[in-house]
């Protein structure tokens, strides 16, 4: 496990050929691919959050980034420091409150309106219905967890906020 990597203290090799200092350096590699979540420890107004999906079986990575627009005052720190190709503020999935800031923005996300909802894919603005805790709306099975995870287990996001 990533956990048990971790910990592994690995001694020098200066005497060791490069395969084996390739082995003991991939012995005490944390993947950061897998489980980095950088952007949500940097960020000082907490507008990334990691959303567990784990249950769903979609993800290679059990925990989804998801930007909270409301959140975002745009300082960069999450783009410095991610270490993939940059800029979840911009990049990432991104859950709007609000209707203008949504029509202003071209971040793919979605907009929950009482019982409904709007969300943009690239580009693209799809309507839908929100129903029991589950978007009627025709998204990829991955946006469809993580919107559907954010009416479940995170609803508390979708509260108003004030303009």
């Amino acid at each position: 496990s990533i956990r048990q990597r971790k910990s592994k203290i690995v001694r020098s090799c200066d005497k060791c050929s490069s395969e084996d200092f390739m082995k003991r350096e991939a012995c005490r590699c944390v993947e950061c691919s897998y489980l980095c979540n950088k952007c949500v420890e940097v960020c000082p107004n907490r507008a990334n959050m990691a959303l567990d999906l784990r249950d769903t079986g979609l993800f290679d990575d059990p925990f989804q980034i998801l930007h909270i627009d409301a959140y975002c005052n745009e300082c960069g720190n999450c783009a410095t420091f991610c270490p993939h190709d940059g800029g979840p503020y911009l990049k990432k999935f991104t859950l709007f409150s609000r209707a203008d800031d949504f029509e202003n923005s071209t971040n793919s996300g979605f907009l929950v309106s009482g019982d409904e909802i709007t969300v943009r894919v690239e580009g693209k603005i799809l309507k839908g219905s929100v129903k029991d805790g589950h978007a009627d709306v025709d998204v990829s099975d991955e946006l469809s967890a993580m919107i559907d995870a954010v009416l479940t287990r995170y609803s508390y996001l979708l509260n108003a906020v004030e303009e």
